[in-house]
């Protein structure tokens, strides 16, 4: 949220309801990820814990890897190579 404040203030062009906005958007989101977060977690734990081990670890691998951007390790790894 701290990189795109400037931008958003920038955008604004000086209106008075951008700080409210800033506040407001800060504490909704503080309030709201964790709602969230906690609803999505009740719905997906039965159906997860039906799921084979081996089943759910790739699960969780995929999602870590498809979530890593793998490409600057390849560029470091080609650069310290030469």
């Amino acid at each position: 949220m701290l990189i795109c404040i400037p931008y958003l203030r920038a955008i604004s062009q000086g209106n008075e309801v951008f700080p409210h906005a800033v506040y407001w958007g800060a504490i909704m989101g503080t309030i709201l990820v964790p709602a969230f977060t906690g609803i999505g977690m009740l719905l997906f734990a039965a159906p997860l814990a039906m799921l084979p081990k081996a089943v759910l670890a790739a699960t969780i691998v995929m999602s870590v890897l498809a979530a890593a951007e793998w490409r600057g390790f390849g560029e470091a790894w080609r650069y310290s190579r030469t």
